[in-house]
């Protein structure tokens, strides 16, 4: 028996050999550079750049920045493939766009004043911008912890996206004309605002007294020596630097350049650098003697601004929490143009990843090796999942849910069209569908209204004060709240549906009609033309919708400063007139049933056409359509 085993483990070394080997024929899956640091018995790296290269291969990723950090120290930095159209190898100086990774620079500069107690987190953050005040709402002002849990209660927006790069950064003018919405009471739901994390680095722009790229680069970049980190538009970056094209698939796709808003995601840096901020961080604020903040403003970073969703995935101050098998991890993800980022902080492993990829036919890579890495360290043994009882009652969580991270006002809204996730239940399960996609989660002993997925993520409904299940939380600081048929993407459907039908059949109707004898008066003659043009009008709004849709699915990110687009202002218009075309339908239902002489059939269908139309109209104003800003 012992021989056999020799002589296995001989085998298995000889495939692992070969393996390598054949990797290596492969030049544009090379990692870049040398491991540095690692033990001859340690596995963790070996085994990520398996997960990585195979993840590259399946899914035809370009290049991949990579750089992981252990006890202190850097464990990786480098990545695999490559990042222009001439094959250049992607290295640990090759520059990747980090999206809303940007964002812990803002957070941490914030805490880095909360620290040194130049701002407190329970005041109104009016107390600290200054020539900007953010008007009343709700009766609450918005305090600092509210702002850096993403808690302030503001709408989505779209316009912080479609400034340029010559606009200064965090132009006052633009800060309040571009304030959204506020939908909510602050501190009371959790909802990801760009606009807030704007205001966090206007904050330490005010109260510092100097401008945030300033401040980040004075008191954060520099001291840390991460000087191939940037928050300037790609166009502006140093000529002697490599950074890396965005690809759409095999082909090199447009930048979204920046604009006034670049702290919310349009940073760049590189995997040397990023190890270094993954350093700082699990060093409790301090790395190599240097201090951003002291060990207790640190740790407060890593606290939950607000405690009433423990047991589900929530906000710190700033950064993003999550727990897979029990092992907690915080840190932030990130995305821009066609690049996908994340960086993931585990105390409990003393490990740092960072990982971007400049291609994104899906994320998984990104999302998932946390999850890899976690597996790993506890040795891929099957989680043990609750019991589930077959004939539990979870009625009281079914029915269809809408993200509360969506705009409210303005055309943008309608984008919320076919967003919707639905729950349902069936042997003690609950499934929710969201995007095309679905999965099943069973409820966890012993807790109240948490739910448990397979792969480890988790589900936490809450109830209003009627005891009655109102929405639920599963991703950070977000919700998903209950809807009624009159919000759900079904109502415009149907609406639609029926103003499409009758219209099309009016016209068939008027077709029919041509060359005949039809008994009506003079009334119904003109009404039968109205109803012909009112047909015509309902298609050419329908087109323009299907225009509207196409054209800003295909825009892409150079487009951006030259919103609104047409095709957005062309469909306003067109459901404008729709939503007035209904008031004379409306209206003429008097004349077609008391002057029109027609058939009772041909009125019932006027009517008929009439009811859908204005239907239609109610549908355009709830998604707003018709008569919003842009």
């Amino acid at each position: 028996m012992k021989q056999l085993k020799v002589l296995l483990a001989v085998i298995s070394l000889i495939l692992w050999v070969n393996f390598a080997a054949s990797a290596q024929d492969v030049s544009d899956l090379k990692p870049a550079q040398e491991i540095e640091a690692i033990p001859q018995n340690d596995t963790l790296m070996p085994f990520i750049e398996g997960v990585v290269i195979s993840y590259m291969r399946e899914h035809d990723v370009p290049g991949v920045s990579l750089s992981i950090v252990r006890g202190g120290n850097v464990l990786y930095t480098g990545g695999y493939g490559r990042y222009d159209e001439d094959n250049s190898p992607v290295t640990k100086d090759t520059l990747f766009r980090m999206g809303s990774v940007s964002k812990t620079f803002s957070w941490t500069a914030l805490m880095m004043l909360v620290d040194g107690e130049k701002v407190d987190l329970d005041a109104d953050i009016n107390t600290y911008l200054k020539d900007l005040q953010i008007p009343e709402a709700f009766d609450t002002p918005i305090t600092v912890r509210d702002l850096v849990s993403h808690r302030t209660g503001f709408e989505d927006s779209f316009r912080l996206f479609t400034g340029t790069d010559d606009d200064p950064i965090l132009n006052l003018k633009n800060l309040k004309r571009d304030m959204p919405l506020r939908v909510q009471p602050p501190g009371q739901r959790g909802s990801y605002s760009n606009y807030g994390s704007i205001l966090a680095s206007k904050i330490v722009e005010d109260v510092s007294g100097v401008p945030y790229q300033e401040f980040v680069r004075t008191r954060i970049l520099d001291p840390l020596d991460m000087n191939d980190t940037f928050l300037v538009a790609p166009g502006k970056l140093p000529d002697r630097l490599n950074f890396s094209k965005s690809f759409n698939g095999s082909k090199t796709d447009s930048y979204m350049q920046g604009n006034p808003y670049s702290p919310i995601g349009f940073m760049t840096s590189t995997s040397a650098d990023m190890a270094q901020w993954m350093l700082v961080h699990l060093g409790g604020g301090e790395l190599d003697g240097l201090k951003l903040m002291t060990k207790a403003g640190h740790a407060k970073m890593r606290e939950r601004a607000y405690p009433d969703r423990a047991s589900a995935p929530g906000m710190l101050h700033g950064f993003m929490e999550d727990e897979y098998r029990g092992v907690k991890m915080y840190g932030h993800g990130g995305a821009i143009d066609n690049f996908r980022s994340s960086m993931n902080l585990i105390p409990e492993l003393d490990i740092g990843i960072y990982i971007s990829i400049n291609s994104a036919p899906n994320r998984s890579l990104v999302s998932d090796l946390v999850h890899n890495v976690i597996d790993h360290a506890k040795g891929h043994e099957v989680a043990v999942l609750p019991e589930v009882d077959k004939n539990a009652d979870l009625s009281a969580y079914t029915g269809t849910y809408l993200s509360n991270r969506r705009n409210w006002s303005t055309l943008v809204a309608a984008g919320r069209i076919g967003t919707e996730s639905k729950v349902s239940t069936k042997d003690g399960l609950l499934t929710i569908t969201a995007n095309g996609k679905s999965r099943r989660y069973r409820p966890v002993p012993g807790t109240s209204d948490l739910f448990l997925a397979r792969n480890g993520e988790r589900i936490l409904f809450t109830r209003d004060d009627d005891g009655v299940v109102r929405s639920y939380a599963g991703t950070y600081n977000q919700s998903s709240e209950r809807v009624g048929f009159f919000d759900q993407s079904n109502f415009i459907y149907l609406a639609f549906a029926l103003m499409t039908w009758f219209s099309l059949t009016t016209v068939i109707g008027a077709w029919r009609q041509q060359g005949r004898q039809v008994v009506q008066t003079k009334s119904g003659r003109r009404l039968g033309i109205f109803d012909f043009l009112s047909a015509v009008l309902i298609f050419s709004a329908l087109a323009s919708l299907i225009y509207f849709v196409s054209d800003t699915a295909n825009a892409g990110a150079d487009r951006f400063p030259t919103w609104p687009f047409f095709s957005a202002q062309l469909v306003r218009f067109m459901y404008s007139v729709v939503v007035v075309l209904a008031i004379p339908l409306l209206i003429s239902l008097y004349w077609c049933w008391r002057k029109t002489g027609w058939s009772i059939w041909r009125k019932m269908h006027h009517t008929v056409f009439a009811l859908a139309v204005i239907l239609g109209a109610l549908a355009a104003l709830k998604f707003n359509l018709a008569f919003s800003s842009l």
